[in-house]
């Protein structure tokens, strides 16, 4: 039973690397592995490896980082063209986004 396991860490291990060799080099393909394994996704409470955390694996860990990846682009090289970020559905989103995270506190 222990081997079983520790072949099964082994190779998620083996995966997130790969993931993150290709997220440097090609952004496109693991928005591509992130499209094709949404269906796929298997959260943490089917696993029965946590009670309170609910992450989907293995989409959800990549959309921070892909965030994290377009912002420090859109800070160093300027992106994204200002026309599109001055649109009326664009500072809807940006409005919308900013209300989630105000009022996403905790509840009593």
């Amino acid at each position: 039973m222990c081997l079983f396991i520790t072949q099964h860490v082994e190779r998620l291990i083996a995966s997130a690397y790969y993931l993150m060799f290709t997220e440097y080099f090609s952004i496109e393909k693991v928005v591509f592995v992130m499209v094709f394994f949404t269906p796929l996704a298997i959260t943490l409470k089917e696993l029965k490896l946590s009670e309170s955390l609910d992450l989907s694996l293995p989409t959800e860990p990549l959309w921070p980082a892909l965030m994290l990846i377009y912002i420090l682009n859109e800070l160093m090289f300027k992106i994204t063209p200002r026309n599109v970020l001055k649109h009326p559905i664009t500072v809807i989103i940006f409005a919308s986004a900013f209300m989630d995270v105000i009022t996403s506190g905790q509840q009593c």
